[in-house]
């Protein structure tokens, strides 16, 4: 009798094992479908990959997503500057491939070039004689200080008069702004004019 409970006992771990391997293997199997496989590169293990998922034609050609951005470099030849300006998408660009967004895209642009094309982001350049928008110059004028900007061909013109009294400023300050202080960015614009606040 013992030998019989202790036979029974082996076929109903054996048979349990069988089971759960099987119900395992299903379940993986369940939680699996669907997925994309991750392809094996070789020599880039146990690091970490970014995959960019383009949307793609039939002809596999990438094409614009709804929501892709066009990133505008101006580059000034004068200053050496670049500007850059982000815009969404247009509708009329969206799902066109690479070659139809460029011709679409110069009929009202003839000057720019593109530089990347993938389905998020777009990136066109135009090259600019000339200087950027972004060179200003403090100066006193009557008693106050005056921030006059610089046109494209590098001609002053005013941009604003401030409310702020030279005579209030330090001895240092007063010969600088005599001379005229260069500034370029709007954000070092202010930081100037706050410093004589």
């Amino acid at each position: 009798m013992k030998k019989f409970t202790f036979i029974l006992y082996i076929f109903s771990v054996i048979a349990l094992g069988i089971i759960g391997a099987w119900i395992g293997a299903y379940a993986y199997k369940i939680n699996n479908i669907g997925k994309l496989e991750t392809p094996i590169l070789e020599g880039m293990e146990n690091k970490d990959l970014e995959y960019e998922l383009s949307l793609v034609t039939s002809e596999n050609d990438t094409i614009v997503s709804p929501n892709a951005v066009v990133v505008i470099k101006r580059n000034y030849n004068d200053c050496g500057h670049i500007i850059k300006e982000f815009k969404q998408i247009d509708n009329k660009y969206v799902n066109m491939n690479e070659k139809e967004f460029e011709t679409e895209f110069l009929k009202d642009n003839e000057n720019f070039i593109i530089e990347n094309f993938s389905s998020k982001e777009i990136v066109v350049s135009e090259d600019i004689e000339g200087s950027c928008d972004q060179h200003y110059l403090l100066q006193s004028n009557n008693g106050l200080v005056t921030v006059y900007k610089y046109n494209s061909e590098g001609e002053k013109e005013e941009y604003k008069e401030t409310n702020i009294a030279v005579e209030y400023l330090t001895d240092t300050d007063r010969e600088e702004l005599e001379a005229g202080i260069k500034v370029i960015g709007e954000s070092e614009l202010n930081s100037r004019l706050e410093d004589y606040v």
